[in-house]
C-alpha cells in the first residue's frame, strides 16, 4: 500500500482470524460478512460499517482525522 501513498496499514484477513474476533463470520464460518473497521492509534474502533464501503471515502475520513 505504500506505493499507493497511504500512510496507514491495510489488513487482508486471509486466515479469517480478525473476522472471527470481530464476530462477522456467517453460519459455520464459511463466509464473512464484508465489513470495514478503522482503528485509531490506540487500537480502538474509530469507524465500523458492514458492507464493502466506499474505499476512497474511508481514506478521506482517515486523512481528515489525522490532521
Amino acid at each position: 500500500m505504500r506505493k499507493q501513498g497511504y500512510g496507514f496499514p491495510i489488513l487482508a484477513d486471509v486466515d479469517k482470524s480478525v473476522s472471527k474476533a470481530f464476530g462477522v463470520m456467517r453460519s459455520r464460518g464459511l463466509m464473512v460478512i464484508r465489513s470495514v473497521y478503522v482503528l485509531d492509534p490506540d487500537s480502538r474502533v474509530f469507524h465500523a460499517e458492514r458492507g464493502q464501503g466506499d474505499f476512497e471515502a474511508i481514506v478521506k475520513m482517515i486523512r481528515e482525522a489525522s490532521t
